[in-house]
């Protein structure tokens, strides 16, 4: 009986030795298409950020237009503006002489007049 029980013994580390071998590839097998996925998922990410980079740069690049053109835009207005303030100084500028034309004048008749009655 004591033989039986050291071959049950035998049985079962043998049986226990298979078994880890059996488990050990399984992991193997296991880890190794988990490390496929993981390389796939690293891909896959990668190539994703490439997409966002390159999304940014045109991104940016618009932006940059955009600021330029703006800023184009503002300088034609403030020239306009610029000019447009030009033309009415000028104008001012003749409607005062002229004014200050008239009114001298009528200063001057005013002043003739008065002498003129005086005498």
């Amino acid at each position: 009986e004591q033989n039986s029980h050291t071959n049950v013994l035998k049985i079962q580390n043998q049986w226990r030795k298979i078994l880890r071998l059996s488990k050990i590839e399984s992991l193997k097998s296991e880890i190794n298409i988990l490390s496929q996925d993981h390389e796939r998922e690293i891909d896959r990410k990668d190539a994703i950020i490439q997409i966002l980079e390159r999304d940014l740069d045109e991104a940016d690049e618009q932006h940059s237009f955009s600021l330029k053109s703006h800023f184009e835009g503002m300088n034609e207005l403030i020239d306009q503006h610029d000019n447009r303030m030009f033309l009415l100084e000028r104008d001012f500028r003749e409607q005062l002489r002229e004014s200050e034309q008239q009114y001298k004048m009528e200063k001057d008749t005013l002043h003739d007049r008065y002498v003129k009655d005086e005498k």
